[in-house]
């Protein structure tokens, strides 16, 4: 379930469940991608499939019978006349003649072989097979589940075509018509297979060629072709165009999920890519500067990405707590769905980590000397208290200060939350010690806080408690009922150390 949870949609039909369970017993493992996914279960289903279940004699030349259903997909799924399938007069008329043309050395053979094909296919759930009854001879007949008829179809799509340029055209028209997206995928799979560069000059070919396309029917395709480069072998420069084209997609009022294709913690390119989109940011502020700033300040992880690949500094954005804030928001984790929560983590762990290069050491150190720049002289003036007795000095403040903070917290990510949690933490303990009763109602977060504290009820936190990771939970919990105190634990595993 793990290793085919991208694939939701074939566990549901019982033969391409069957076939996937034999795939993940056979290699202990399950393609990343639908196009590779399709191709294996084609291969069982017509070389292994009969043998496994003990019934049936061989097939006959596999690879001619691959071919026959190669152009009978292709019918089916792209001429109207046959969108419910073929008669079976037809299906025959159809396999003699590729037969003859490909495979064998005259029709009388032809017709046999085509009859044969028939027999083996007729009355099973399979992957062709007869559908819809009708008087004999007329049945007719289809593919089983779609996935084979677009898998069989891009076969004879990319063995006719004469170069890279016109599987792009047949990919272009189906995606700005919206359909035929996995029959695209597979494609663009098997034509890196047939040409040398096959899917790099595709991209290229489709992403440069966009002259009289709709804006909508343009950013169908980007977004498409986003998708699709993880499941596909691409060079460089096919895959920076790409970010290029995501990056100019930005300004057409399309939302992140573009990026968020690229970007992915999975991605298989998923560093160098960060790189890439930097680097298609940089070209974007050359020729666009206004838009550029918006889009930095509109796009929490565009900055993100920006600052950490050294495009931009701290100093390009507007306001000392806009930047603070930034720097543990997540907006480029949140994109990912891995990798570090946020900026300010990111910056710890690049630091900490002997294996970072020195490059991506400077860029953090020079995060660090901009932001200790530009921070106010007020935040930490020179006859400051020694903490942790700073908090008392306008206690008031400090408490309505963290308070708001608290109330800020779901916009920032897992790690900080946590910090802010334990920050209150260690607050409340301190004014409960030295100034109690400072800590009012109007101070409503912090207040659950202190009471969870003082009345021994965890139950009393805040809602936003339980989005934490598990084990913080338990412990700002057991601080709550009284069992542990804030400043006499050391655990590594929460935030707190």
């Amino acid at each position: 379930m793990e290793h085919s949870k991208t694939i939701p949609d074939l566990r549901q039909n019982p033969l391409m469940l069957a076939v996937i369970c034999l795939l993940h017993a056979g290699y202990n493992e399950i393609p990343r991608s639908r196009p590779k996914i399709y191709k294996k279960c084609v291969e069982l289903l017509l070389r292994t499939w009969d043998s496994h279940r003990g019934i049936g004699d061989p097939v006959w030349d596999i690879e001619a019978f691959e071919v026959v259903l190669a152009e009978i997909a292709y019918h089916t799924l792209l001429t109207p006349e046959y969108q419910y399938g073929m008669t079976e007069s037809q299906v025959r008329e159809v396999a003699a003649k590729n037969l003859l043309q490909e495979a064998v050395p005259d029709r009388a053979t032809a017709v046999q072989l085509a009859r044969r094909m028939i027999d083996l296919c007729r009355g099973r759930a399979w992957m062709f097979t007869d559908v819809v009854g009708g008087i004999p001879g007329e049945e007719r007949y289809s593919f089983t589940h779609q996935s084979f008829q677009e898998y069989f179809a891009a076969q004879y799509l990319v063995r006719h075509a004469d170069s890279p340029e016109q599987v792009g055209d047949e990919i272009t028209r189906n995606i700005v018509s919206g359909r035929l997206e996995i029959f695209s995928q597979i494609c663009l799979s098997l034509a890196s297979g047939k040409f040398q560069y096959g899917a790099s000059l595709v991209y290229h070919h489709c992403l440069a060629a966009n002259s009289g396309r709709s804006a909508v029917d343009d950013a169908a395709l980007v977004e498409f072709l986003a998708k699709s480069a993880d499941i596909v072998m691409l060079n460089g420069s096919a895959l920076q165009l790409t970010a290029d084209r995501v990056v100019q997609c930005l300004t057409k009022g399309t939302h992140a999920q573009f990026a968020k294709h690229l970007l992915r913690a999975d991605f298989r390119h998923a560093d160098s890519m960060q790189g890439m989109v930097a680097q298609a940011f940089v070209r974007f502020r050359d020729d666009r500067p206004s838009e550029f700033v918006r889009i930095m300040n509109t796009n929490l992880w565009a900055w993100e990405n920006c600052l950490q690949e050294g495009v931009i500094g701290l100093a390009d954005e507007v306001g000392f707590a806009g930047r603070l804030s930034r720097l543990f928001e997540g907006g480029l984790y949140y994109l990912r769905g891995g990798g570090e929560s946020c900026t300010a983590m990111w910056l710890m762990r690049r630091l900490a980590d002997p294996a970072t290069d020195q490059p991506t050491r400077d860029r953090c150190a020079r995060i660090l000397e901009q932001l200790a720049a530009l921070t106010p002289d007020d935040i930490v003036p020179e006859d400051a208290p020694t903490p942790p007795y700073a908090l008392f000095k306008g206690s008031e403040r400090s408490s309505r200060t963290v308070s708001t903070a608290l109330l800020r917290s779901p916009r920032y990510s897992v790690d900080a939350r946590a910090g802010l949690a334990y920050l209150t933490m260690a607050f409340c303990e301190l004014m409960a010690q030295n100034q109690p009763g400072v800590i009012a109602e109007s101070h409503s977060v912090l207040n659950d806080f202190m009471g969870a504290r003082t009345l021994r009820q965890p139950a009393r936190l805040p809602a936003g408690v339980s989005h934490l990771p598990r084990k913080d939970q338990e412990r700002i919990r057991s601080w709550a009922a009284g069992d542990i105190d804030f400043f006499e634990w050391a655990d590594e595993s929460v935030a707190v150390s």
